[in-house]
């Protein structure tokens, strides 16, 4: 799909990972893509290190 990956520098403790996904609108995209529900926003953080947490509002 084109992305491009840059790994950043340490933000304090740790190497952790973090990711966020942006489901499509479109139901079926959504879960054929293996979200959930549609429009939705989710967000992940490595629990294996204390740099942070995902949140969504």
């Amino acid at each position: 799909m084109g992305y491009h990956v840059v790994p950043l520098e340490v933000w304090g403790t740790g190497n952790a990972a973090e990711a966020i996904g942006i489901a499509p609108a479109d139901a079926a995209a959504a879960k054929e893509l293996g979200f959930p529900r549609p429009a939705t926003l989710y967000g992940a953080s490595d629990a294996r290190a204390p740099a942070g947490s995902a949140a969504t509002p």
